[in-house]
């Protein structure tokens, strides 16, 4: 399970490993936030199509590393138990790295967004079949959209409808 092991050092380093390369990556690019970029004012009949920023990194880990690093900046580590998380790295519209934590859905969620599936499709593909709240769900995915886009985790392109 866990215990005096030092075995989420390896998930640190990655973690670390995974930060450095996004920074060479931002610093050597020019970052434009697809949140800020404006297009605010949404064309009434245009179809999204979200896809993941060049600037993000999801990984796995078989240890919580951001709760093991608040630790260690707390001075106190003790036993670390194994817990895997997901963790999401990307840059946001200025140019800073910024990490967060994130469930399975999240993963999934950012996995769809790949460009060729509309904001639409990708919100019926996590209605189940048999569920009472379908515009809830969708309303949810949608605003998750929304929230990834103003983070600068995805960019978004219109096509207007015929």
């Amino acid at each position: 399970k866990g215990g005096g092991g030092k075995e989420y050092v390896t998930d640190l380093i990655q973690y670390e490993t995974i930060k450095n390369e996004l920074r060479k990556a931002a610093a050597s690019a020019s970052v434009l936030s697809a949140g800020n970029s404006g297009k605010r004012g949404h064309v009434p009949k245009a179809v999204h199509f979200p896809k993941k920023s060049k600037h993000v990194r999801i990984k796995r880990f078989s240890y919580d590393v951001k709760g093991i690093i608040e630790r260690l900046r707390s001075g106190s580590i003790g036993d670390v138990d194994r817990k895997c998380c997901y963790v999401m790295f990307f840059v946001n519209g200025l140019g800073e790295l910024n990490t967060a934590k994130i469930n399975r859905h999240g993963v999934e969620l950012i996995g769809l967004c790949d460009g060729r599936l509309s904001t639409q499709d990708i919100a019926s593909k996590f209605i189940p079949l048999e569920t009472p709240s379908e515009n809830r769900v969708q309303e949810n995915v949608i605003n998750a959209v929304r929230k990834l886009r103003e983070m600068n985790v995805i960019e978004e392109k219109a096509n207007d409808l015929p």
